[in-house]
C-alpha cells in the first residue's frame, strides 16, 4: 500500500504481478508445490 501511495496504483499492481510471476516461475522450474504459510527462505534452494 505504501508503494501505491508513493508511486501510484498502477505501478504497485505491476510490481505485485512481477513478484508473483517470479515466485510462480521458480515453483514451475523447481517442480515444487505451493506451501501455505511457508517462509520465503524455504522456497529457495
Amino acid at each position: 500500500m505504501r508503494l501505491a501511495q508513493r508511486r501510484g496504483a498502477r505501478r504497485a499492481k505491476v510490481a505485485l504481478v512481477r513478484k508473483l510471476a517470479g515466485i510462480l516461475h521458480r515453483m514451475w522450474v523447481s517442480g515444487s508445490d505451493f506451501r501455505s504459510g511457508a517462509p520465503a527462505a524455504a522456497m529457495e534452494g
